[in-house]
């Protein structure tokens, strides 16, 4: 989360709600948001790290492994636009 502000999680049935203290809004997440979100909390990571660590850099094809990466891009795209997460600064 930006500014290292902890997030507040509770479970809801097959998703995740998230409060985020920094603007006072809570979002429902899925299992995948909320496994990219919690390896972020750890500690910023490079894209080749985050997918790693989320166990997404296994071996496979040229084609699946852009699909994958495209998914997560897009993840991290939404995330950033709720005030989840903040990019760092190049």
């Amino acid at each position: 989360m930006p500014l290292g502000s902890p997030p507040r999680w509770c479970r809801v049935g097959q998703q995740y709600a998230l409060y985020n203290p920094l603007n006072g809004a809570t979002h429902f997440l899925q299992e995948s948001a909320y496994e990219t979100v919690q390896a972020l909390v750890q500690q910023p990571m490079t894209m080749t790290a985050l997918m790693a660590c989320l166990g997404l850099d296994e071996a496979r094809e040229e084609a699946e492994a852009q699909v994958v990466q495209s998914g997560l891009l897009r993840l991290l795209w939404e995330l950033d636009n709720l005030g989840i997460i903040a990019p760092l600064p190049c």
